[in-house]
């Protein structure tokens, strides 16, 4: 495991980022496809405004189905975004209750 980052490395060490909707809901999808540029030390997550409904975020099993729900609920409202210490960003993925909504992503790399 990688050491602890400090509010000034991860200033220094955010690159990129974009967004992700999720077409049909109730389909896990991936954050980013995998492949070169993908390694990350995390990553910032934030449900977009426009969103109808909340995002839940997780592994490929993601599913935001209330009584199956496997991964962690990003409310809409949320002010402040979910920080994922993770080492691939192709390894997160997301599940929406209303088609077309989704996340706003920013990694921390270096």
């Amino acid at each position: 495991m990688s050491r602890p980052f400090s509010f000034t490395e991860i200033y220094t060490s955010l690159k990129g980022g974009g967004v992700q909707t999720v077409a049909a809901n109730g389909t896990a999808e991936a954050l980013i496809a995998q492949g070169p540029g993908t390694s990350c030390r995390g990553v910032f997550l934030q449900a977009l405004e426009s969103n109808t409904g909340d995002v839940c975020v997780g592994g490929n099993d993601v599913d935001f189905t209330e009584a199956t729900r496997v991964g962690v609920l990003v409310k809409k409202t949320a002010t402040a975004p979910l920080f994922i210490p993770i080492d691939d960003l192709s390894k997160v993925f997301i599940d929406v209750g209303t088609n077309s909504d989704g996340v706003s992503y920013l990694p921390v790399v270096g």
